[in-house]
């Protein structure tokens, strides 16, 4: 379980009437700095085992993965001192702030903490621009319906136009591009890997100190290994 969700609920304060004291905010703010580590390393993971996919040629679930920087606004959320907890089943928000009380969002928890990201950051890099007129999180989460959901069957073998540069192109000019021009970011024929890729290296750069063990990072390192050895533009997330 999260580490501040437990701690929360060890003190009885995963209650939508909680308010924490100044030394409560203390230890949960402790508490989410190393969710936001795992977090990361859920993100890392997931964003890595996509493109393993698309490497492979399995776009379907590579596009439900990459859906998955959900894990990077909760690391966000989680370096910004801001918790994401249940009471029963409503979804609640608590800042580790002192005399802090739950906020009650509402949808699923990925709903809750896309719009408890939205609310807190409304001016943030990554919600500067539409893709495909669309705000860029709720895109992401459109394709990930589209593949888990809405669709019949898969479009294997054949890329669906959102990983067409990716699907045709070797990994390495892949990242190159998308670490070289900030333009891939917002274009929906591109920001499917980029948008994540971006999300991550912010996120990496927030960090207070390397969220991956020495195992983990090397792990993910051997996995998109190629004839001419560890992938640089890589190694930003790794470190």
């Amino acid at each position: 379980m999260h580490a501040a969700n437990n701690y929360l609920y060890g003190i009885g304060k995963a209650v939508r009437q909680a308010v924490i004291d100044n030394s409560e905010a203390q230890a949960l703010g402790l508490f989410l700095l190393a969710d936001a580590n795992d977090y990361f390393q859920s993100a890392a993971v997931t964003f890595f085992d996509a493109l393993r996919g698309i490497e492979l040629g399995y776009f379907s679930w590579a596009t439900v993965k990459l859906y998955f920087v959900f894990y990077s606004l909760r690391a966000r959320l989680a370096l910004n001192r801001e918790c994401i907890f249940y009471a029963g089943h409503s979804p609640l928000a608590l800042e580790a702030s002192d005399n802090a009380s739950p906020v009650k969002l509402s949808g699923t928890t990925h709903k809750a903490v896309i719009s408890r990201f939205s609310s807190r950051f409304p001016n943030d890099y990554f919600l500067s621009q539409d893709i495909g007129g669309k705000p860029p999180l709720d895109w992401l989460m459109a394709l990930r319906e589209d593949a888990n959901y809405r669709n019949s069957r898969f479009s294997e073998p054949v890329a669906p136009s959102h990983l067409t540069f990716a699907a045709t192109n070797d990994l390495r000019k892949v990242l190159t591009a998308y670490t070289t021009d900030d333009v891939y970011v917002f274009d929906e024929q591109h920001a499917i890997v980029a948008y994540p890729f971006k999300m991550l290296k912010a996120l990496r750069q927030a960090m207070p100190s390397a969220p991956l063990a020495f195992n983990e990072a090397d792990f993910l390192r051997q996995s998109l290994r190629d004839h001419e050895g560890n992938q640089a533009t890589l190694e930003c997330l790794l470190i």
